[in-house]
């Protein structure tokens, strides 16, 4: 019994430190800001709220360990870059070269634009955007962040509206809108995914299948602003026809 009380008290400690923002907790949970190896200093944070092409890691050999984390040096010629290894990998530039690189990945006329289309067979078309209007595709994801899936509060109403699922026969097109830097290695993609619905182009809220029940899976989606809406429909069947 006091085995018991005292192992619930470690735990309790524990989670008390962890909601109380305990700095050593906290450490241990996420991967330092700042490296220092071999006589220098690498930062992260660089590529903004970018997403790393992260596949370039995916088969990687560990390098090093650093405060019970694991990271990889990356081979990529005119970059002295670390990454670790995690859900979204945190990457880390030598920090002579920080202001330079992060001047970069913050400049648009650094990335291309696409529209990418994929069909439920997983056949993807991926069209590049001549002359994006870089406003609109800013105002198109801030909308989609504020209107994204929720699974632990599925249930509130942000704007979702339930249609029937789409067959597998039918033309069913997913698009994706985001940008990619002009050296394919950070990309703005962050699972936002659009469908057409009653003639007008909208967010995917998610696909519910109902535990395998067809009769009751049903697609919910939100409506986009009009002006957001006409520009990117023009987008995705101009994409069709390319």
């Amino acid at each position: 019994m006091k085995l018991i009380k005292s192992t619930c008290l470690v735990i309790l400690s524990l989670s008390a430190l962890i909601f109380s923002g305990c700095p050593l907790i906290e450490s241990l949970m996420e991967e330092p800001e700042i490296i220092n190896r071999n006589g220098k200093t690498y930062k992260s944070g660089f590529y903004g709220d970018l997403y790393f092409e992260s596949e370039r890691i995916a088969g990687g050999t560990p390098t090093f360990e650093y405060r019970n984390f694991t990271f990889y040096d990356l081979d990529i010629p005119g970059h002295d870059w670390i990454a670790s290894r995690s859900i979204n990998s945190k990457i880390y530039t030598v920090d002579s070269s920080f202001d330079r690189e992060r001047n970069y990945y913050a400049a648009d006329e650094n990335f291309d634009f696409y529209c990418e289309l994929s069909d439920r067979n997983g056949t993807t078309r991926r069209v590049k955007i001549q002359s994006p209007d870089i406003q609109k595709f800013t105002s198109l994801w801030t909308f989609a962040a504020d209107h994204d899936y929720d699974p632990y509060n599925a249930g509130a109403q942000n704007g979702q509206e339930g249609h029937p699922m789409p067959e597998d026969s039918s033309i069913h097109l997913e698009a994706r809108f985001y940008k990619l830097s002009k050296d394919g290695l950070f990309t703005s993609y962050k699972g936002n995914v659009f469908v057409m619905q009653d003639g007008k182009l909208q967010l995917l809220y998610y696909y519910d299948y109902a535990n395998g029940n067809s009769s009751q899976s049903r697609m919910y989606t939100v409506e986009l602003p009009e002006d957001l809406e006409s520009y990117f429909r023009g987008l995705y069947n101009s994409a069709q026809m390319d």
